[in-house]
């Protein structure tokens, strides 16, 4: 399932219908269900991935820098937290993109990434739609526009997508890899396609110390602020924090 795209947006504001809660509880259901089957001894095949290299640095373009320039300002979580997942969801995409022989647009990928939780920050929340995706679908569209960035519609898609249960390639390798990759990082959801030692590599880089105050908290927010929303289904419905906390407990 994943249609709830830009166009959707602005036209339901980032609000599901009773019909469209269902469909979403049931995909949901079904993705935890695939998720709490045991792995075998390298990952669901039984096959031991080896560690893929992570990414040395982000795309060099200008857009590229502004869309880091406009994550880390809005973010004023201890720790820049925002900041931190979002450079941790880039990196888990580009690798899951690797395992997989996928081929997205750097650029792209990396600016929907960097830009996905704007609508968590204070500088964004609340201001439009019924949605933190939405919000931050918006703003990552208004910073597109006025940088002249030519795919800024495909962007802003990728945003409002990434809190769909899943991301069909069909909708967009970028929008695909950056729910991948926001998966990975919150949920473990994957982290196995790219080896067993890639996971610690990302949080060495880039520390989830803050997650739960700068992260999970503002989710629960949203979630009580905005209860037909996506978030606020699946943290009323499914416990989505709880089962945020229980993936990353250590084992």
């Amino acid at each position: 399932m994943s249609g709830h795209d830009l166009a959707w947006a602005r036209r339901a504001g980032g609000r599901l219908s009773r019909r469209e809660e269902l469909v979403y509880l049931l995909a949901a259901a079904r993705v935890a269900v695939r998720r709490r089957r045991p792995a075998g001894k390298g990952g669901r095949d039984g096959a031991v991935r080896p560690d893929l290299d992570l990414a040395e640095r982000p795309p060099d373009s200008a857009f590229a820098r502004a869309a880091f320039e406009a994550s880390r300002a809005a973010d004023s979580s201890a720790g820049r937290a925002v900041l931190a997942h979002c450079l941790r969801t880039w990196l888990w995409a580009d690798v899951l993109g690797r395992a997989n022989g996928l081929r997205p647009d750097p650029e792209l990928l990396y600016a929907a990434c960097l830009l996905h939780d704007l609508g968590l920050t204070p500088a964004h929340r609340g201001r439009r739609g019924g949605c933190f995706a939405v919000e931050g679908g918006l703003a990552a569209l208004d910073l597109a526009t006025a940088h002249g960035y030519p795919r800024a519609e495909a962007l802003a898609d990728a945003v409002v997508l990434h809190l769909d249960v899943t991301v069909p390639v069909a909708r967009g390798v970028e929008a695909h890899l950056l729910n991948a990759g926001a998966a990975a990082d919150l949920l473990r959801a994957r982290t196995h396609e790219a080896g067993r030692g890639v996971r610690r590599a990302i949080e060495e880089r880039h520390p989830a110390d803050g997650l739960g105050a700068g992260i999970l908290g503002p989710l629960r927010e949203q979630a009580a602020l905005r209860p037909r929303s996506r978030i606020g289904v699946l943290e009323r419905r499914l416990g989505f924090t709880s089962r945020v906390l229980a993936a990353r407990a250590p084992r």
